[in-house]
């Protein structure tokens, strides 16, 4: 049984999951990411050892799971209610976002579970996600790198 749940735990980690290909060629513009949940820090740290070229941006993640990486800033905050750090981020990631150029790829990192919904739905999550959904690249697969 704890075999079969390590194996489980080892299949969902982003270092094993992250692929290059999985973002586009850009040769103009810069690549910010911005992100939230658990494992955005994990995903961030995938990201920069897997993806050439500067990465600039912040990622939300909750108290204790902080990683280091060298261009995304990590962020920590309460969960699942929001604190005052998380709605400072939060009002950064939207910076970041409306300071884009053309040319310019976001890369969002998004990690949630049931806790983030109940808190975040409705009118706070929507216009969000009607945005990311019009302009977003989305993979049409996601490759095993196992």
């Amino acid at each position: 049984m704890r075999a079969l749940f390590c194996a489980a735990v080892a299949s969902a980690d982003p270092e094993r999951l992250m692929d290059r290909s999985l973002i586009p060629d850009r040769s103009a513009g810069r690549t910010v990411v911005v992100g939230a949940g658990k494992a955005a820090a994990s995903m961030a740290q995938a990201l920069e050892a897997c993806c050439p070229g500067p990465l600039s941006g912040v990622v939300l993640t909750p108290y204790g799971h902080a990683k280091t990486c060298s261009g995304i800033e990590v962020l920590e905050a309460a969960h699942p209610i929001p604190d005052r750090a998380g709605l400072r981020t939060a009002d950064r990631i939207l910076d970041i976002a409306v300071s884009l150029n053309e040319g310019d790829l976001m890369l969002c990192l998004l990690f949630a579970d049931d806790h983030i919904f109940p808190c975040c739905t409705g009118e706070f999550l929507q216009p969000f996600f009607n945005e990311l959904e019009r302009t977003a690249v989305i993979p049409t697969h996601v490759q095993d790198k196992g």
